[in-house]
């Protein structure tokens, strides 16, 4: 492992990439057992319809403008409803590929470093650097927002579609390398974009790249692949089909969260805000306690130092960028990679929310392989006392990681944790409450669920989803008349999900309104289709207003092939009971 570079690419780096897949696999095992969380609640289980087989419709795929991110979901749903443990089970093994990637691109990179002479360093401690790094990269707790929330997948697709780009491109720059590697770099950037849009600076990446580790010159870069750099900045022309670039310009754009401005708020406001979200960016690397699932404007108003922070980072990495270009150096793409990913979601498109922990997922490796490079560069050359010193420092930095990050995990597990310290901050913040109030009715806490929905309506009447709480809880305490009066509201708020619908029918089936109990759970089985319960009630309801031609079809069915063995088993009671044309008027058993 000292003779060559090329000694390391193959089973040594493999092993080092296995092993590292198998850590993600073993911190992140628990989060198997989340439930969903904030937006994957609106995302995947109230728009259930866009991800059950989302391949048969170009509208559900390119749902979210991320059609990679709804193939995947709609491979999860077809194997598990909405089980939520496939989809946790598939993001923590994504991650775990790209972690393995990472321990790859950044041996590949080093090697052509020291194929160019400009890497002074034995390749076994060179491949330590890489080893470490990697593993701190994929260990970190603020990667919890990408792994552990199911909908930030996105983030995950985007990762390996820039680490495959990078590869590629590497790979590529070799001699009498195969055109395949080009292709690719092309592939993995049009798979980063087909992501999110906000992979629009993968191809940008992809160059810096080029012109810092492959040639260390951008001109060289340009002359010597220039046919594939332009086939990456092609790829972004997949923003056109799915209407990203219309929801930009539009006014309608923002109110799903992004555009070229926020209503209400001055862009020079939203420039201020952002180098706060920098600074908050910044402390997590170091405070993990310092993440939240929803930060808010508060922490950046209330507070001087993100933006004192904010200011020293970008400062940072600004001068790590242009001293390293002026010296002609390799790792000003340590500075450049964060402000690259960073980017997008920065004030060229500002979002409705100015930090978002997940953001950081690949601007993380920047800090990370700086840190780890700087406690190994002063002891590769020392003796053994600083070599150990330096091993530890960076030893216990994964270590507290990897322990950091199971904590967390553990608050994903109990989302009422996560949503805590949030209505601490901000207790009159109605989407946190509405959250916390969510949990809070999954753990059987039907109390502290209605105090937590009156307080999210009283802070905003206008909130579907607080009357929509009010209303199953209601139901669930046995006052159909009440509940009623909260669903209609929540329907008129705009709030018509398949909970809203099926809670609906609920009560009107208590009240004895059977046919539009029907009509309610119809409604509500198409919105979830995979629901046996709905189908269940739908089927009874029907029976119950007499229509029981259209009851026993239902019926039928579940009494079959029902994955749930208590629908299955009222399914055939009724059938039992009621066999054939059993008339008008019958009363479900």
């Amino acid at each position: 492992m000292t003779s060559t570079p090329l000694a390391l690419t193959t089973r040594p780096v493999m092993l080092a990439a296995s092993m590292l897949w198998v850590l993600v696999i073993l911190v992140w095992r628990p989060v198997v057992d989340a439930p969903f969380v904030h937006d994957d609640l609106v995302q995947i289980v109230d728009r259930e319809q866009q991800v059950d087989a989302p391949w048969r419709s170009w509208s559900a795929l390119s749902a979210g403008q991320r059609p990679l991110v709804q193939l995947t979901l709609g491979v999860n749903h077809h194997l598990g409803g909405l089980d939520s443990r496939g989809y946790h089970a598939l993001n923590i093994a994504l991650h775990g590929v790209a972690a393995a990637l990472c321990m790859v691109v950044l041996w590949t990179a080093a090697c052509r470093l020291l194929e160019r002479g400009v890497l002074a360093a034995q390749p076994t401690w060179i491949f330590a650097v890489c080893m470490a790094a990697s593993a701190l990269w994929a260990v970190h707790p603020v990667q919890t927002a990408s792994v552990s929330y199911v909908i930030q997948r996105a983030e995950l697709l985007v990762g390996i579609g820039a680490l495959l780009a990078v590869w590629g491109l590497v790979r590529a720059s070799r001699a009498g390398a195969s055109v395949r590697w080009q292709a690719l770099a092309v592939v993995g950037c049009a798979a980063a974009i087909l992501s999110k849009p906000s992979a629009v600076t993968v191809p940008a990446l992809v160059l810096a790249v080029d012109a810092a580790i492959c040639t260390g010159s951008l001109a060289a870069s340009l002359r010597e692949r220039w046919m594939m750099h332009a086939a990456c900045w092609v790829s972004l022309l997949l923003l056109l089909p799915l209407g990203v670039i219309d929801s930009l310009l539009d006014d309608g754009g923002v109110a799903r969260s992004a555009g070229f401005s926020v209503p209400g708020v001055h862009p020079l406001t939203y420039a201020w805000a952002e180098l706060g979200a920098f600074g908050i960016y910044a402390g997590e690397l170091i405070l993990p306690a310092l993440m939240s699932i929803d930060h808010g404007w508060t922490v950046i108003e209330t507070a001087p130092w993100p933006r004192i922070v904010g200011a020293a980072a970008v400062l940072s990495m600004l001068a790590t960028l242009v001293v390293g270009l002026a010296q002609g150096a390799w790792w000003w793409i340590l500075g450049a990679l964060p402000l690259i990913m960073l980017l997008p979601t920065s004030s060229i498109v500002p979002l409705r929310d100015p930090v978002a922990d997940h953001r950081l997922y690949l601007a993380l490796l920047g800090p990370v392989l700086a840190f780890v490079a700087l406690a190994a560069v002063p002891t590769s050359r020392a003796g053994s006392g600083w070599r150990r010193l330096g091993s530890l420092v960076v030893i216990a930095a994964i270590v507290t990681a990897v322990v950091t990050t199971i904590n967390r995990n553990e608050a994903w597990c109990s989302p009422s944790r996560l949503w805590d310290p949030v209505i601490a901050m901000r207790p009159d913040d109605a989407t946190a409450l509405m959250n916390r109030s969510l949990s809070r009715l999954a753990a059987g806490d039907d109390d502290g669920a209605r105090l937590d929905a009156a307080a999210a309506f009283d802070a905003r009447p206008s909130d579907g989803s607080a009357a929509a709480m009010l209303g199953v809880l209601e139901v669930r305490a046995g006052h159909p008349e009440e509940a009623l009066d909260w669903l209609l509201r929540a329907e008129s708020l705009g709030t018509k999900t398949a909970s809203v619908r099926g809670a609906k029918g609920d009560a009107l089936r208590a009240l004895g309104r059977y046919a539009e109990a029907a009509e309610a759970y119809e409604k509500a089985s198409r919105r979830s289709p995979s629901s046996e319960r709905l189908a269940l009630l739908l089927g009874l309801s029907r029976a119950e207003s007499g229509n029981m031609e259209a009851a026993s079809m239902v019926l039928e069915r579940l009494a079959a092939d029902a994955r749930d063995p208590a629908v299955m088993e009222r399914a055939r009671a009724w059938l039992k009971e009621f066999p054939g044309d059993a008339g008008s008027g019958a009363t479900a058993p």
